[in-house]
């Protein structure tokens, strides 16, 4: 069920207060016209009516996704996250163990790119896990080439298309479409591999299982 709340936000720029709409669970089966806002990452802006200064405000929020079968806890910060996480396990994964159960994906997140780059890959129809390893191989063939960059992504929101995008700075500079190739060696090796856990998902995930059978 999707949470709904409105929480005061002091504005910087002209000293007055508004109210700012936050979604704390999103249910994007029940209310799909969220899916877009949360796609385009337009969920987390803000504008203050008073002076129209806007605002990136991004907030601990739970994603589900009923014909999907996904759940994602998000978190705006690493160590938040990882806080959680850490208690979710001491508790024996006991809090999400109903969607476990019932076939779901559940997974955490401690940043905003993280968390589009999840919902980028939930609507294109692929398994996270296996786009991680695609990853984690991009990553492989990028420092192999003594190619400079900071971040890698999946996303379906660029010019270039569906696939994997190789970021430096503010600046794209390679394109890696996710190939049929690449899908399945990703998907052999997740065979291969067969982790226990999957909550976190993230380039260490990718890594670990990727090196599964290596001599």
């Amino acid at each position: 069920m999707t949470e709904v709340n409105q929480v005061p936000i002091h504005c910087e720029t002209c000293q007055k207060s508004f109210d700012y709409t936050i979604y704390q669970n999103v249910n994007v089966t029940e209310t799909p016209e969220l899916k877009e806002k949360l796609i385009n990452q337009t969920v987390f802006q803000c504008t203050c009516p008073h002076c129209e200064q806007k605002y990136f405000i991004p907030y601990i929020l739970n994603y589900q996704d009923m014909d999907k079968k996904i759940l994602i806890h998000f978190f705006p910060k690493e160590e938040e996250m990882q806080k959680e996480l850490q208690q979710v396990l001491i508790d024996d994964q006991t809090t999400n163990q109903d969607f476990l159960d019932s076939g779901y994906a559940v997974r955490y997140v401690g940043s905003c790119d993280e968390f589009f780059e999840k919902l980028c890959i939930a609507e294109e129809g692929y398994d996270d896990r296996i786009i991680e390893i695609v990853k984690y191989y991009c990553v492989d063939r990028m420092l192999k080439k003594n190619i400079v960059f900071d971040r890698i992504l999946f996303s379906n929101q660029q010019e270039a298309g569906v696939g994997i995008y190789i970021v430096n700075g503010k600046q794209i500079s390679h394109f890696i479409p996710v190939s049929e190739e690449l899908l399945q060696i990703a998907e052999k090796q997740l065979e291969k591999a067969k982790p226990e856990k999957d909550l976190l998902v993230d380039r260490y995930w990718a890594q670990i299982v990727a090196s599964v059978g290596e001599e």
